[in-house]
């Protein structure tokens, strides 16, 4: 995960900065405007909006809390508007949820926590939360085998990860 966020991040080195010295990320620069846009371009490169998208309505995730619909009445040729709530909580995204998308689009749990913020789908104490319970995310992973299994053996357990993706938030 950590290769394919920094070969991204390099490729909008490569894109966007072909006039600019090369130079390497350290401390000392990695909060630069430059290395910032990189990895927010590696970040959305590699977690495209809509895939996310996509991927928060498998989990039924993502949505407004309130749906407004409009109805057409045939027999009083009328139209109607209604209403329809989620129930309280159910679009809240958990450290599952951020672990599922990490191992859905292969990137680390930190990537996709830090793309969920950008994309709007958690605000900032909500990251906060999900940053702090990076140890769960990551044995999320690892029992999914996604990344972080990956990077500890060097490749899967020959179990499709796909389908272990599609079936885990089903029995956790």
């Amino acid at each position: 995960c950590r290769k394919r966020f920094s070969y991204a991040h390099e490729y909008a080195h490569a894109l966007l900065d072909r006039d600019l010295k090369v130079t390497y990320t350290s401390r000392d620069n990695a909060k630069s405007l430059v290395e910032s846009r990189a990895n927010a371009f590696a970040a959305a490169f590699l977690m495209p909006k809509k895939g996310v998208e996509t991927a928060l309505a498998d989990l039924d995730k993502g949505k407004p809390s309130k749906f407004l619909f409009s109805t057409y009445d045939v027999a009083g040729d009328i139209g109607t508007e209604g209403e329809r709530r989620t129930p309280p909580g159910s679009q809240r995204l958990s450290v599952k949820d951020a672990a599922y998308l990490a191992m859905y689009f292969d990137v680390s749990y930190e990537v996709s926590c830090y793309r969920l913020r950008s994309l709007g789908y958690v605000n900032q104490a909500e990251l906060d939360t999900l940053i702090e319970r990076k140890d769960a995310g990551s044995t999320f992973l690892r029992l999914a085998g996604g990344c972080a299994q990956k990077e500890q053996k060097g490749a899967t357990n020959g179990v499709g990860t796909h389908i272990v993706s599609q079936l885990l938030p089903l029995i956790i």
